[in-house]
């Protein structure tokens, strides 16, 4: 097995070459052939964006990044297609997005047939992921483009592919604009095939000696096969259904057992119903009991109440006050009998008629009557006799 291969939709300049060694040319039928491993598409038909993912399920992640690529990209969405990996970082998940052409997409299937297509990020991102709280920057040397990921503390923060120009100065300032913008100082991990390893070694002491760099030859690190889950833009796979006999087997299983989920979780609560109705009418039953209790003691309460009235005393203060209210100036009170609310007077006054009236008229009083009154001899008053029922307030 020869490594991965490599092709350029965009200019035509070759068919197939490996891509560990640029010279080496191969028909586009050895692609579907166990000659490689996959086929690498060109970094420049693609556009790439990181995105962090809010905490949904996997499922939805999808749905959410067509929204939010809609967004960023107006159009035609039936023009273009795009993938997404994922890449944890920080216990935070983000979703690298590649965004392409429908034709340029369907022509690299069809070059590729069975086998996985891939971008530099596929073989980086085990890589990436190693590189924990350091700032650095993963460079993938193409012999037609470059592509960079810029990390901060471990998280990947941008990924930019520059086209490559004739003289490998030329690419070293792009790339130098690149870092000074972003972090200078920074690791350079370098990953190129073994013909350019000694040029990219001796322009990266000229041109970035303030940054410690590495380099990797790709036959060392990509030697080894991808995961088809990590493979882009491959079709989604159909699930065969079981024989419709065994399929209906299944269900009448599956409907079986759902009968029987059903009918014992009615059972169960039946049962607790059943204690929860049991439970309610015993504390009804305390309930009523308490409120009986409660009852009684409130009667007697009341008979309490009750009797205290009774015997409670008259304020004499009150009573005279009223009296005084009717009496009159010519008016003497001889007597006074209370008892009770019972009030029995004898007294003198110039008019005893009118002072009953007075004194019926009055609401502390009431039953009041005149039983005796005579004039007195060598007196203008009369002597009466008067008695009633005092309701005191």
């Amino acid at each position: 097995m020869m490594g991965y291969a490599y092709t350029d939709l965009e200019s035509h300049k070759h068919n197939l070459v490996l891509l560990d060694q640029s010279d080496v040319h191969l028909d586009y039928s050895v692609a579907q052939n166990n000659h490689v491993m996959g086929l690498m598409m060109s970094r420049l038909d693609f556009d790439s964006k990181i995105i962090e993912v809010p905490p949904i399920p996997d499922s939805a992640v999808r749905d959410m990044l067509s929204f939010k690529i809609r967004s960023l990209y107006p159009g035609d969405p039936a023009k273009t297609q795009f993938d997404y990996k994922l890449f944890v970082a920080k216990k935070k998940r983000f979703a690298v997005v590649f965004i392409g052409k429908n034709p340029v997409i369907e022509e690299y299937k069809s070059i590729a047939g069975k086998k996985p297509l891939l971008l530099p990020f596929t073989l980086l991102k085990g890589q990436l992921n190693k590189c924990k709280e350091q700032d650095a920057c993963f460079l993938f040397w193409h012999s037609d483009w470059v592509e960079l990921f810029i990390l901060q503390q471990g998280v990947l923060a941008t990924t930019t592919a520059i086209k490559r120009a004739k003289h490998i100065k030329s690419d070293f300032r792009k790339i130098s604009k690149i870092l000074a913008k972003e972090q200078e100082g920074m690791s350079l991990i370098n990953y190129c095939a073994d013909d350019e390893q000694q040029l990219i070694s001796e322009h990266l002491e000229i041109h970035l000696p303030q940054n410690p760099g590495q380099i990797r030859l790709f036959k060392e690190f990509f030697s080894h096969g991808i995961r088809k889950s990590e493979a882009l833009f491959a079709p989604e796979r159909k699930t065969k259904l079981p024989p419709i006999k065994q399929r209906l087997t299944i269900y009448a299983f599956a409907l079986l057992f759902c009968f029987g989920l059903l009918y014992n979780k009615c059972a169960v609560n039946l049962m607790e119903y059943e204690k929860y109705l049991e439970q309610k009418r015993n504390e009804s039953v305390r309930l009523y009991a308490d409120i009986s209790s409660m009852q009684n003691e409130i009667s007697k309460l009341e008979e309490k109440l009750l009797g205290l009235r009774d015997k409670k005393p008259i304020n004499v203060y009150h009573l005279f006050n009223d009296l005084s209210s009717v009496f009159t100036g010519q008016t003497e009170l001889l007597t006074l009998i209370l008892k009770n609310s019972s009030l029995q007077m004898e007294g003198r006054s110039i008019n005893a008629l009118n002072l009953e009236e007075r004194l019926k008229k009055h609401t502390s009083f009431s039953q009041v009557s005149l039983p005796e009154f005579k004039p007195e001899r060598n007196s203008y008053k009369e002597r009466f006799r008067m008695q009633g029922v005092y309701n005191a307030q």
